[in-house]
C-alpha cells in the first residue's frame, strides 16, 4: 500500500486522531496531529514529541490509549462524585465574575483569561486540562515569547483558578499546583525586576513605528520549496506603541483605554481614578500627533462607537511588539513599559519637572508638588507638545485638521 495514502485514524475518549505530519515554523521541524472532538466538532493541532512518523503514531496511540481509559474509568464513577462537565472558557468566565479587585487590576486579569482560552482551548472540559498541556504551554510556547516574571504571575493566577474550580467539582486536582517554578526562571524575574528599563532614542522610536505599520516579507516553507510572501503587522500595533509613546500611559491602561476617556475637540484624556494605579483621575491633553492618529482610526470605524468601546480591540500585545522590535533592528529585551519610560525621558528633556509629573500622571511627593498639580491645562499642552512629531505632518498648525 502507497504510505502517501495511507489511513490513519484513532479513537481515544472524545477525541478522534487523525495522521501525524511534519510541519515547519521558524526553521525548526515538529511533528503535529490534529484531533476532532466527537462532541463539539472542535478540531485542535497538538505538538508531539517524536521525531520520526513511526515514533509520532505510537505516540498518538498511546495518548489516545491513555484517554479511553480515563473515559472508562470515568463511566464506572457514582454519579454523585462525578465531575461537572464545564468548558475552560464558562469556567474562566464565572471565575471572573467573582474577583472583587479595583478596575484597573480586573481588566489585566480579563487580559490574561482570554490568553488562557486561545492557549489551552476554550471548548476543552476543565477536568481534560493535563499538566502536559501547562507544560507546553509553559516550557514551550511561551519560552520564546514571555518572560519569567509574566510566566510566574500566569502561573499563579491560573493556581487561583483552579483551587476554585477544585471547589466547584470541575477537576479533581489543581495540576497548576504540580508545574514546578525553575529555579532560573526566579533568578531572571529578580533581574527584571531591578532593571531600571530603557528609554528609546527619537531615532529608534521612528524605526519601531515604522515597523510596526509598514508591511514585511517572510520566507515561507511549504514543503517542497520556499516561497517569498508578504504580512501585514496587526492593525492594533501601530496605534497602540504610539499611545504609549505620546501618553506615557501603563500597558494595562492602553488596552483599557475607552472611546468615552478621550474628547477630540478639546484634545483631553480622562480616565477616572478607579482604573490608575495610584487611584486619582488623571486628566492631561493629548498630543496633536495622538490626535490626528485618533481621527483616523475613528474615521477608519464608519461609525461612531459607544463610550464604553475600547478603542484597540487587543488580546495579547506582546508578541506582535516583539515581532516588531527585531524587524527593525532594536534591542529584543526593550519592554512594552519601556515606551513609558520613553515619554518620561523626552518630557524631562523639554519641561518642567512639575509639568512632567502631571503628565506622568505621578502622586504628589510633597507639598510643593500637592500645590504644582493645579496647574492650568494649556500649560501641560504647551509642555506637551514641545515634543516633535514622530511620523509625518503636512502642516505645522493644520497637521490635525488637514489629514
Amino acid at each position: 500500500m502507497n504510505r502517501k495514502f495511507e489511513q490513519f485514524s484513532v479513537e481515544g475518549g472524545r477525541w478522534i486522531y487523525r495522521k501525524p505530519y511534519l510541519q515547519e515554523r521558524g526553521g525548526k521541524k515538529r511533528w503535529r496531529v490534529r484531533r476532532r472532538d466527537t462532541k463539539t466538532g472542535i478540531v485542535e493541532q497538538l505538538t508531539l514529541e517524536a521525531s520520526s512518523l513511526r515514533e509520532a503514531k505510537e505516540e498518538v496511540i498511546a495518548l489516545a490509549t491513555k484517554e479511553k481509559a480515563v473515559a472508562e474509568e470515568a463511566k464506572k464513577t457514582p454519579k454523585e462524585k462525578r465531575l461537572t462537565e464545564v468548558t475552560l472558557e464558562q469556567a474562566l468566565d464565572q471565575w471572573g465574575s467573582t474577583l472583587e479587585v479595583r478596575e484597573v487590576t480586573l481588566h489585566r486579569y480579563f487580559g490574561d483569561l482570554k490568553l488562557f482560552k486561545v492557549s489551552l482551548g476554550s471548548q476543552k472540559y476543565v477536568h481534560e486540562v493535563s499538566l502536559t498541556d501547562l507544560e507546553n504551554l509553559f516550557f514551550r510556547s511561551w519560552k520564546n515569547t514571555k518572560g519569567a516574571r509574566t510566566r510566574i504571575k500566569h502561573l499563579k493566577l491560573l493556581i487561583r483558578f483552579f483551587d476554585w474550580c477544585v471547589d466547584h467539582i470541575y477537576c479533581v486536582d489543581n495540576l497548576a499546583r504540580k508545574l514546578k517554578v525553575p529555579v532560573q526562571w526566579r533568578k531572571e524575574a529578580k533581574k527584571a525586576a531591578r532593571s531600571k528599563g530603557k528609554a528609546l532614542t527619537f531615532k529608534e522610536a521612528q524605526r519601531l513605528l515604522e515597523a510596526c505599520e509598514q508591511p514585511f516579507t517572510l520566507e515561507i516553507w511549504n514543503g517542497y520549496s520556499t516561497r517569498q510572501q508578504e504580512f501585514k503587522p496587526p492593525s492594533y500595533l501601530h496605534l497602540f506603541v504610539l499611545i504609549g509613546l505620546r501618553t506615557g500611559l501603563r500597558r494595562s491602561n492602553i488596552l483599557g483605554l475607552k472611546w468615552g476617556d478621550i474628547d477630540l475637540e478639546k484634545k483631553t484624556l480622562n480616565i477616572e481614578a478607579s482604573r490608575m494605579k495610584n487611584d486619582l483621575d488623571f486628566e492631561v491633553p493629548l498630543h496633536d500627533e495622538l490626535v490626528e492618529a485618533l481621527r483616523k482610526q475613528l474615521f477608519s470605524l464608519g461609525r461612531v462607537p459607544s463610550r464604553q468601546e475600547p478603542v484597540l480591540d487587543i488580546i495579547e500585545p506582546h508578541e506582535g511588539f516583539k515581532a516588531a522590535l527585531k524587524r527593525c533592528g532594536l534591542d529584543s529585551s526593550i519592554r512594552i513599559h519601556d515606551l513609558r519610560h520613553t515619554f518620561a525621558t523626552w518630557l524631562g528633556e523639554h519641561c518642567t519637572h512639575s509639568v512632567m509629573q502631571r503628565l506622568m500622571g505621578h502622586a504628589p511627593a510633597s507639598m510643593t508638588d500637592h500645590y504644582a498639580k493645579h496647574q492650568d491645562m494649556e500649560v501641560l499642552r504647551k509642555g506637551l507638545n514641545r515634543l516633535p512629531w514622530l511620523t509625518e505632518r503636512r502642516g505645522q498648525d493644520t497637521a490635525v485638521e488637514g489629514r
